[in-house]
């Protein structure tokens, strides 16, 4: 098992490593800074440069993933936004109000997810793929607005109330057009693997 492990992990780094952007592996309990309630066993790709913060209350606890200058603009606000983000970041919480049905294989309202957010955010063009990595399901959400491109991921955990949330906000100057920030989100996404 081990062995099999290992080839793994390196099957994903080397799909990592053809990006332009130097990435690391962390387990997503370290990730989200040791916060779930029970563990998942997931690995997930960081560019190397990267910080880990968290910030609010227990119960809301919101952990960023990025340059040190970029959490300190979002960390200031309870809504974050690209607005002032130089070089991307995550943002990755615990959602109260998304679940995972055991019975139908699907989140909350994942069928009307394209539509929902159309009508709430003004996403367009949206593809969502599903995944299941190491018996974690998962829902990876790729859209833009007129301004921005949106990607989100759902990673549902043993525990149907907690599903973790991951957000990528790109750089404010150049949202649509920064390869290091699509490849950050590319890493990420690709790099989702099991241990």
């Amino acid at each position: 098992k081990e062995k099999r492990i290992k080839k793994r992990a390196a099957i994903t780094l080397a799909k990592i490593l053809r990006k332009n952007v130097p990435s690391i592996l962390v387990t997503l309990d370290e990730a989200m800074g040791f916060s779930l309630t029970s563990s998942i066993k997931l690995m997930v790709s960081l560019p190397t440069d990267y910080e880990i913060k968290s910030y609010g209350d227990k119960k809301n606890t919101i952990i960023l993933w990025g340059k040190a200058e970029d959490m300190d603009i979002a960390s200031k606000s309870s809504n974050i936004s690209s607005s002032g983000i130089k070089n991307g970041i995550f943002k990755a919480r615990v959602s109260s109000n998304i679940y995972y049905d055991t019975n139908t294989g699907k989140f909350t309202d994942e069928d009307h997810l394209a539509e929902s957010l159309k009508e709430s955010l003004g996403i367009n063009n949206i593809s969502k793929s599903s995944k299941n990595i190491n018996g974690y399901p998962l829902l990876l959400i790729t859209g833009e607005t007129n301004e921005k491109r949106i990607n989100r991921v759902y990673i549902a955990t043993k525990l149907s109330s907690d599903i973790v949330m991951v957000d990528y906000f790109y750089p404010s100057t150049s949202e649509k057009s920064d390869n290091n920030a699509i490849d950050a989100w590319d890493n990420f996404a690709n790099g989702l693997s099991g241990y």
